[in-house]
């Protein structure tokens, strides 16, 4: 049964999709876990970061760089502890804000003679 349409083209009857046959049974998936033992914060770190940060009237510096030197020495393996950015952070820091306190200590007291 063919049937002519505006385009001059034929269509055939519809017919039924092919049957596939059903996938072949795989072994089920295996989901693997793997345990990611993460190293632990370094104390000191994270307080040389933080001291450094809120730069508690210039003592802060001076924490900053104590511990900086101590965390810094003491996660250079990073399997043993994590946190060896936030001590070096503290460190850069620490010695930007004792020299920013040097130069403004400087600049008054050259000031004041003025």
């Amino acid at each position: 049964m063919d049937r002519r349409f505006d385009g001059g083209w034929q269509s055939r009857p519809q017919q039924p999709p092919p049957k596939y046959s059903p996938p072949p049974n795989y072994p089920p998936q295996r989901h693997y876990v793997y345990a990611q033992n993460y190293a632990p914060w370094n104390g000191l770190a994270i307080v040389s970061f933080i001291a450094a940060l809120c730069w508690f009237f210039w003592i802060g510096s001076l924490v900053a760089i104590v511990c900086g030197h101590i965390a810094y020495n003491a996660t250079r393996d990073l399997r043993t502890a994590r946190g060896n950015g936030l001590a070096l952070t503290g460190l850069i820091f620490g010695y930007l804000q004792i020299a920013v306190a040097v130069l403004l200590i400087v600049a008054v007291f050259n000031g004041a003679t003025q």
